[in-house]
């Protein structure tokens, strides 16, 4: 085995996503504002800390709610 190889850390990794018919429901984004919400226990905060408005945040809430 050459160098290289041994040298590289490879882990496996995945991205997981719903989709209802054609249409994207939740993602990572979704995951990652609504843990955020959960530890934080505010909209507002949460999405200051995924780097998302307070409005799009609210709009993927209410998106989701929508189709779930």
């Amino acid at each position: 085995m050459s160098s290289f190889l041994k040298e590289m850390k490879v882990r496996p990794a995945f991205k997981l996503w719903f989709e209802i018919g054609e249409k994207y429901v939740f993602g990572e984004g979704t995951y990652n504002l609504l843990d955020q919400i959960r530890k934080r226990k505010s909209i507002s905060a949460a999405a200051r800390a995924t780097n998302m408005s307070y409005r799009y945040a609210w709009d993927l809430i209410k998106e989701v709610e929508e189709h779930l």
